[in-house]
């Protein structure tokens, strides 16, 4: 009798049940959900995904979750972070042609620093780092518009001083125009604060246009792609 053959369908029907039996006999019996790193290694070893590209990709993927945590400002994204897995590291020659686009994209000559294991350019508060990991390396890209964050904080700031010598006045003196006359102030500061925010989100979009095309860039000159 001839072996049964499954429909795709069935297939995917299969391994859904089967995973998740699996899930819950690991779960009862380990009390932990999820997967170790060894575990996830072993399940793409068997899929012909090599255990370096998982160990890079899970080091990327604990990048992206301090990256979420962006600078904040009154509550507003001030700043942009990012991490791309790639296969290896960049040779000497890669990593100057690499730089060259940095300077290009930003348009500036910035800093270059080098220890091992890791090459960093930067630019102010513009990083941008790559560091090896096992056979593969985890580009780091991160920056703040510390303008933008002055004028919010400086506005505030300004804001706070004429609410004070307001109070002040409220207390010590019946004279409205005395009153009156901090109004200009603190209009300055909210004014401050505003023209910062207002700057943000073109800014934002802008460097994160920037890291996504710097990230592919990396990811094409050192065969990432190909991994996919």
């Amino acid at each position: 009798m001839p072996d049964r053959r499954y429909t795709d369908d069935e297939v995917q029907q299969i391994l859904a049940d089967a995973a998740q039996s699996e899930g819950t006999r690991s779960s009862s019996d380990e009390g932990e959900p999820g997967m170790t790193l060894a575990e996830i290694q072993r399940v793409a070893s068997e899929a012909g995904l090599s255990s370096t590209a998982v160990v890079t990709a899970a080091a990327a993927l604990d990048r992206k979750a301090v990256a979420t945590a962006a600078p904040r400002v009154l509550g507003l994204k001030s700043g942009v972070a990012d991490s791309v897995s790639l296969a290896r590291p960049m040779s000497d020659i890669e990593w100057r042609k690499f730089v060259s686009v940095l300077r290009d994209t930003f348009e500036a000559s910035g800093r270059e620093d080098q220890v091992e294991g890791r090459r960093e350019w930067r630019n102010g508060n513009l990083r941008v780092a790559l560091e090896s990991v096992g056979a593969g390396a985890i580009l780091e890209m991160r920056t703040r518009k510390e303008s933008a964050r002055g004028l919010v904080r400086g506005g505030l700031a300004v804001v706070g001083m004429s609410a004070v010598f307001e109070i002040a006045l409220a207390v010590t003196s019946a004279n409205p125009r005395g009153m009156m006359a901090i109004l200009p102030m603190t209009a300055m500061g909210i004014g401050m604060s505003a023209l910062g925010a207002l700057q943000l989100p073109t800014w934002l979009s802008a460097r994160r246009r920037q890291f996504a095309a710097i990230g592919e860039y990396a990811r094409r000159i050192t065969g990432s792609d190909a991994e996919e």
